[in-house]
């Protein structure tokens, strides 16, 4: 199994790091926009680790309804993969966007919501059809650059794409997928969920739980299947190396024997 870190927010702790987790660990993830990525990199490699990397999306939705906004939101994704493929990186992590819109009343409270919940699913509808001529883009130009581009599963209500139907709509893109098991859990699913619509095209697991409320990206109590052949990413943001060398899963795959199903 190929295990790997999420790279410390203060890249001041990165040769921590990867002096702590090399030996044990494959791989790190690195945030693309950065400015020090190509030297966070060639550390990285020079440790012996390879490099995937995770593309901005704060202020940028590829599904916006303004064309100008996609075209805005798509150049600047170009930047981060060309960035992650002048470092060296196998594969970047990109999200699609998020709706704009805030009511999500919980159904027990009154039927007197059913027509918010109808507007949402038209406005939902319509949003997921804009980022797929995106993707697609993207992950042409990913291949181009000798790079997976992997689509993630978002977890809040206003966020897409987050049920594993919706992933299913990017299949035609050609990109590969990210299954996020933490926020897999707060939207409700299994990994498992997930596994039959996209099966073989999911490339990158990105490893945590949470209390199915509030994305804490806990320690994950379970590894990838055995039978995975992607790259899984311990994604941890708080504490430090400890909490990676703190599982005892995360062996080489020739001295460890991992769990046939994915559970939270």
């Amino acid at each position: 199994m190929t295990y790997g870190f999420r790279a410390p927010a203060d890249r001041r702790r990165l040769p921590d790091y990867i002096s702590a987790l090399s030996g044990r660990y494959d791989f790190a993830e690195l945030w693309a926009p950065s400015p020090h990525l190509a030297e966070d990199a060639r550390l990285c490699h020079a440790a012996g680790l390879f490099v995937t990397t995770h593309a901005r999306f704060h202020d940028l939705t590829l599904g916006a309804a303004d064309a100008e906004i996609r075209g805005l939101s798509v150049a600047q994704l170009r930047r981060d993969l060309a960035a992650s493929a002048a470092a060296g990186a196998r594969l970047m992590v990109v999200h699609a966007g998020q709706l704009p819109w805030t009511d999500y009343p919980d159904p027990a409270l009154s039927a007197e919501h059913a027509d918010l919940r109808r507007e949402e699913a038209e406005m939902r509808r319509a949003f997921l059809a804009r980022p797929v001529d995106s993707i697609a883009e993207l992950a042409k130009a990913a291949r181009a650059e000798g790079i997976r581009l992997a689509l993630e599963n978002l977890p809040q209500p206003n966020e897409a794409p987050r049920t594993p139907e919706e992933m299913a709509l990017f299949l035609p893109t050609g990109c590969d997928f990210c299954l996020d098991t933490g926020h897999a859990q707060m939207a409700g699913f299994a990994p498992a969920d997930f596994l039959g619509p996209l099966g073989a095209r999911i490339a990158h697991l990105h490893l945590h739980r949470n209390d199915g409320i509030y994305d804490l990206h806990l320690p994950p109590r379970d590894p990838a299947p055995a039978d995975f052949e992607g790259t899984a990413l311990i994604e941890l943001i708080r504490g430090g190396p400890e909490d990676y060398l703190a599982l005892d899963f995360v062996r080489r795959a020739d001295a460890a024997t991992p769990n046939q199903e994915m559970t939270l």
